[in-house]
C-alpha cells in the first residue's frame, strides 16, 4: 500500500509563472539531449561564466549589444539556456506535437559577488516549494558567492507534471538536470556542488553516487523513509502502524 503522498503532502504553490523574474527559468526533461538540442538552445544566456571567458562588468541591455560586437570582452556563445525572457509559455513553438517537452522550473540565483565558475544544485526538503526555498536559496548564495539552482519537484509550486510525485519521477528529473547542465551549458562536474535538505537528499546522494561532481551537502538527511513516518505519528500512538503502510525509500 503506497501512502507516502500522504504522508509527506505538497503545500499549495506558494509562487506563479510570473514571480521571479529573471531567475524562474525551465529546464527541458530529456532522457538524453542530442546535438540537435545543443543547437536548439544556443540563442540564450549563459547560465554561469565560463572559466576560459574573461570577467565581464554588469551591463545594461543597450551597453551588452555594443560589447557583444566589440573584441573588448569574450563571450561564450554555446550551449545556452532558457533563461531571462523565457516565460511558462514560451516552450520553443518549432516543435511537433509528438515531440513536446516537459519543462522543469527551477530557480536560478547567479553569484553577486566576483563570477564564480561554481553553482549548487539544491534540492529542497518535502512541504516546501521553490517560493518558500527561495529567500534560503538567495542567502546561500550572496553568503559563499556562489551560483545556485534550486530544482522543483513534480506536483510542487508550479510544476505541472502528467506524472505522479514519486521517488521514481525525482530521479529522472534531477538526471535530466545534472545532465543539461553538464552536457548542454558544458559545466565540468569538478564546478558542481549537489546539495539536499530532508527529502532533496534523496535525489542529492543518488546524483553524488552516478556521478563526480566536487562536493555532496546533505541537510537533515533522512535514513529512512519508514522510520521518519513511524516518528511523525508517534504523537498520537499510531507510529507503528504507519510504518507498515508506507514504502520504504
Amino acid at each position: 500500500m503506497e501512502l507516502n503522498s500522504f504522508i509527506f503532502p505538497s503545500l499549495k504553490s506558494s509562487y506563479t509563472a510570473d514571480d521571479y523574474k529573471g531567475e524562474l527559468i525551465w529546464i527541458p526533461y530529456k532522457d538524453r539531449f542530442t546535438y540537435r538540442d545543443k543547437l536548439k538552445y544556443n540563442n540564450y544566456m549563459t547560465l554561469i561564466t565560463r572559466e576560459d571567458t574573461k570577467s565581464c562588468p554588469p551591463l545594461t541591455k543597450s551597453k551588452k549589444v555594443k560589447l557583444l560586437s566589440s573584441n573588448r570582452y569574450k563571450y561564450s556563445i554555446t550551449q545556452k539556456v532558457p533563461s531571462i525572457s523565457f516565460e511558462f509559455e514560451n516552450k520553443f513553438t518549432e516543435e511537433s506535437e509528438k515531440e513536446k517537452e516537459t519543462y522543469i522550473p527551477c530557480i536560478f540565483i547567479k553569484s553577486v559577488g566576483p563570477d564564480s565558475h561554481k553553482i549548487i544544485i539544491y534540492f529542497h526538503a518535502n512541504y516546501e516549494d521553490l517560493g518558500v526555498t527561495y529567500k534560503f536559496c538567495q542567502d546561500l548564495s550572496i553568503s559563499l558567492n556562489i551560483n545556485v539552482l534550486a530544482v522543483e519537484y513534480p506536483g510542487y509550486g508550479i510544476y505541472k507534471s502528467k506524472d505522479n510525485c514519486c521517488s521514481e519521477k525525482i530521479i529522472k528529473d534531477s538526471e535530466a538536470i545534472y545532465s543539461f547542465l553538464t552536457e548542454m551549458m558544458n559545466i565540468p562536474e569538478r564546478n558542481i556542488i549537489l546539495m539536499g535538505r530532508c527529502l532533496g537528499s534523496g535525489p542529492a546522494i543518488h546524483l553524488a553516487s552516478k556521478y563526480k561532481p566536487q562536493n555532496l551537502i546533505l541537510l537533515s538527511a533522512f535514513m529512512s523513509i519508514k522510520t521518519a513516518a513511524k516518528s511523525i505519528f508517534n504523537k498520537i500512538k499510531i507510529g507503528w502502524l504507519v510504518e507498515k503502510l508506507v514504502k520504504e525509500r
